[in-house]
């Protein structure tokens, strides 16, 4: 009765209309008080930008005025597309306030991401032929959690997950036509790709795999004409690419073939960083990190939700199995691509979550395919499937299972938009109760409380004071933080970014663990007076994010804890806790200084933007 009109046009419309309303909700969800540190860098960076006198000016790396590093950024980490792209809507639409800024690139974020949401079911349905399958692939990644946060977020990974997913359609199209010049759109989606994130030039390798497909099936008499046709196309592909990237990304050039010197120099920074080749506080969060497991176990757990997760990684490895053993050579680009970005990511010293964003959409897809591969096996009760009533139960119910999972999961995590952010409530909090004048304590490397939020108190009533935690335990630090904690009469902690990664390293940090564990059990002679947190409410259950990878809670709903000293404090008491903690062991390092390991570099003057 109903099938004529679930058509997969129809269906898909939902999707998008689903994914949209995940997207768009909450997108003022820090209250328009820039709580996303990389977000704050870029938004900062494009009110300083103008539009170019001329094209000429524009490719002109040293005077360009798209170029962020000639107005003030001399550290960027990132490709400049999205920053022209967000100017030239501020441009077009008449954007004259710099806070609405804000509003626009997260719009822009959301917008790319439902481009996404298309582009997976154009994908999923040019490759197996399947709508089932295209519009279940459409709808996993819709409700994904991981895609629906960074869309609230204006930073690169969305705009370059949507030329990621394009360049995936496109040589999906590709492969079924064989033409040598469709190579070239793929070139130039992954040329957009590369102008926002330069990790994403990692899709030559599924471009290269098919390319070389049909030499599987040629005749051997006829290899050297089939991998001739084969350089012809990469090569195609290559050059429209490095267009493409001169074109977008101009500041990356300093002439038709030289790279800028300055483009060089943050790039090399960034890899630094990246590979832990450089000792930054924000990175210490890896310590002692697992790699592949840490990756992959914040991605099913939390980016994706225990169901999708899964079953999308099992289904990877179905796919992989049926591509090696029986030469499925449908699977090529999806599994090619999934291991193109995680595995050399996932062995990275900062394997962040959304370094793993342009796969999700693929992960999704395989996901739905075996699913709706198992459903239609099970209602025919063919093969192995015959006999086996539980088997065809749970393959029965498994599609709806993961996709409610997934839908409710991200549904949960999108409560936290609907109170105030964390930070916003906390400074609420100490204008109401805190008298004007108080000392407060603040952590270095973290924001400080209270924001301004346009009363008639605001930061520069109270007398804030620095507490450099991340500075490695001696005898100067242990004295500066003893006299500090004297003057403070309120401890602020904006977040865990210091309390979870200084524990890593006892080596580093044995009093000031000593100073967190005081402050937690009240031994320090401070109360905790206020603390504001937001869990992900599955199903109604509050569930803590505290066990996720930092960055997966500290920009949309850090933990903020206040602390207020308190008639126990005793100073002299204080001085001797510090002092009978040994330090003569400890060692700037990331790791206990052996022989056996080489001593990482500090940082220098490097930016947060990595």
């Amino acid at each position: 009765m109903f099938r004529p009109l679930l058509t997969p046009g129809r269906l898909l419309a939902v999707v998008l209309v689903m994914g949209a309303a995940l997207r768009f909700y909450g997108i003022e969800w820090d209250q328009r008080a820039g709580q996303h540190p990389d977000e704050r860098h870029v938004l900062m960076s494009v009110g300083t930008l103008q539009w170019p006198a001329s094209f000429g000016q524009y490719l002109d790396e040293p005077t360009s005025t798209l170029n962020p590093r000639n107005r003030g950024a001399h550290f960027w980490a990132y490709g400049t597309l999205p920053t022209t792209l967000l100017r030239a809507v501020i441009e077009v639409g008449g954007v004259k306030k710099p806070e609405d800024y804000l509003l626009f690139g997260r719009g822009l974020s959301a917008v790319a991401d439902l481009g996404v949401i298309l582009l997976i079911f154009l994908f999923a349905r040019n490759l197996y032929r399947d709508p089932r399958i295209a519009v279940f692939a459409a709808f996993l990644y819709a409700a994904a959690l991981l895609p629906v946060q960074h869309a609230h977020f204006f930073v690169v990974d969305p705009l370059a997950n949507l030329f990621t997913s394009l360049a995936l359609w496109l040589l999906a199209c590709a492969w079924r036509r064989g033409r040598w010049f469709d190579y070239a759109w793929v070139g130039l989606a992954v040329g957009l790709a590369i102008s926002c994130k330069i990790s994403t030039a990692a899709f030559a390798l599924p471009v290269g795999l098919v390319a070389l497909l049909p030499a599987a099936a040629a005749p051997r008499r006829r290899i050297d004409q089939v991998i001739t046709m084969a350089t012809v196309r990469c090569a195609v592909f290559v050059v429209v690419a490095f267009l493409t990237v001169h074109l977008a990304m101009p500041d990356a050039f300093n002439g038709p073939f030289e790279f800028a010197p300055r483009w060089l120099k943050n790039m090399k920074e960034v890899i630094a960083i990246s590979t832990g080749e450089v000792d930054i506080p924000y990175t210490r969060q890896w310590v002692n990190r697992l790699p592949i497991a840490w990756p992959w176990w914040n991605m099913v757990a939390w980016g994706m939700g225990l169901a999708l997760g899964l079953t999308a990684w099992v289904a990877w490895l179905g796919a992989a199995w049926r591509l090696v053993v029986q030469r499925a050579w449908v699977h090529l680009i999806p599994v090619a691509w999934v291991a193109a970005v995680f595995f050399p990511q996932c062995m990275v010293y900062q394997s962040t979550l959304r370094y793993f964003l342009p796969i999700y959409g693929t992960l999704a897809m395989l996901a739905a395919w075996m699913l709706v591969r198992g459903f239609d096996l099970a209602r025919r009760a063919e093969g192995n499937w015959a006999g086996r009533a539980w088997w065809r139960v749970a393959a029965l119910a498994a599609p709806i299972i993961v996709a409610a999972f997934t839908l409710l999961w991200t549904i949960g995590f999108s409560s936290i938009y609907r109170q105030p952010h964390t930070r916003v409530e906390a400074s609420r909090w100490i204008y109401e109760n805190v008298p004007p004048g108080s000392v407060i304590a603040c952590e270095v490397w973290d924001d400080w409380l209270p924001l301004p939020m346009g009363g008639p108190l605001g930061p520069t009533s109270y007398r804030q004071i620095d507490l450099p935690l991340y500075e490695a335990d001696n005898s100067e630090k242990r004295g500066r933080l003893l006299a500090k904690l004297n003057q403070a009469e309120y401890i602020v902690i904006a977040s865990q970014k210091l309390t979870d990664s200084i524990p890593r390293m006892p080596h580093r940090y044995p009093f000031t663990i000593s100073y967190y564990e005081g402050l937690y059990d009240g031994t320090l002679g401070f109360d905790k007076v206020a603390e504001f947190t937001r869990p992900l409410r599955f199903l109604g259950f509050p569930i803590s994010t505290r066990s996720a990878e930092e960055a997966f809670s500290v920009y949309d709903h850090p933990p903020v804890t206040i602390y207020k000293k308190s008639s126990r404090y005793d100073a002299e008491a204080l001085v001797r806790r510090f002092n009978s903690i040994p330090i003569g062991d400890v060692t700037d390092t990331r790791h206990p200084l052996k022989k056996s390991i080489a001593a990482v570099r500090p940082a220098e003057r490097v930016g947060r933007g990595a």
